[in-house]
């Protein structure tokens, strides 16, 4: 799933009645489908085929990729969406000939000022699935399929007097992913974030969590640091 893309977006709202509805369309330079081989990046191991690639600062296959997201306000503290992206992917100058492949995703979240737990309660989640088109040619000749989800829940003591307290907020989060092959991980993190300000947080989790493959299952536990800055 991407990160990040490089193109333009569109975006606004629009009331009905005592509700409101968003609306975010763009348009990016598409993810290429990696198809084995060097990827081209010493150092670094090739990709594993039938993944994308979202580095798009160059559109290797002059095809964009449309996408955009659809939401719902029935009450304030409510937002519920559809979103979606549709791209060709195959690279430029192959054997693939067509392969799109399409996300979809639906989404809510609840974010709600509670004067009984003095803060704002902030519930979030999503559940994602990416399909792409089989072209039939070795080593891609399987369904290629993805699924996953999180849900998360945060508190942030805002109406704590003490302008410290106020500003940490804890989070505790679950996730997981299906991918080709019947890989699957799931993971849960527990972490506090800092706000510096209404749009820039420090962030540190601990999380612990499972990968499941053909060969088996591993756990695995890490300690993860961020920092982010929203627009």
């Amino acid at each position: 799933m991407a990160g990040s893309q490089l193109g333009i977006q569109a975006r606004g709202g629009i009331p009905i009645g005592t509700t409101r509805a968003s609306y975010a369309f763009y348009l990016s330079n598409g993810p290429s489908l990696n198809v084995g081989g060097d990827d081209g990046d010493a150092g670094h191991d090739a990709a594993e085929p039938g993944s994308l690639d979202f580095n798009n600062f160059g559109d290797l296959n002059n095809n964009k990729a449309v996408g955009g997201r659809i939401g719902y306000k029935p009450i304030p503290s409510l937002d519920i969406g559809y979103g979606f992206e549709f791209a060709s992917v195959a690279p430029s100058g192959g054997d693939f000939g067509n392969v799109d492949a399409i996300t979809h995703s639906v989404d809510a979240n609840y974010v709600k000022n509670s004067s009984l737990l003095l803060g704002v309660i902030d519930a979030r989640a999503q559940l994602v699935w990416l399909d792409i088109d089989n072209p039939g040619i070795a080593p891609l000749n399987y369904g290629n399929g993805s699924r996953g989800g999180y849900g998360q829940l945060a508190y942030r003591p805002t109406e704590i007097g003490n302008d410290l307290v106020k500003s940490f907020e804890p989070v505790a989060r679950y996730d997981w992913i299906n991918t080709p092959g019947g890989e699957e991980t799931t993971r849960m993190s527990f972490g506090l974030n800092y706000w510096l300000n209404a749009s820039t947080v420090l962030k540190a989790s601990y999380e612990f969590g499972t990968e499941t493959d053909a060969h088996g299952s591993d756990d695995f536990t890490g300690v993860r640091v961020q920092a982010a800055i929203g627009f």
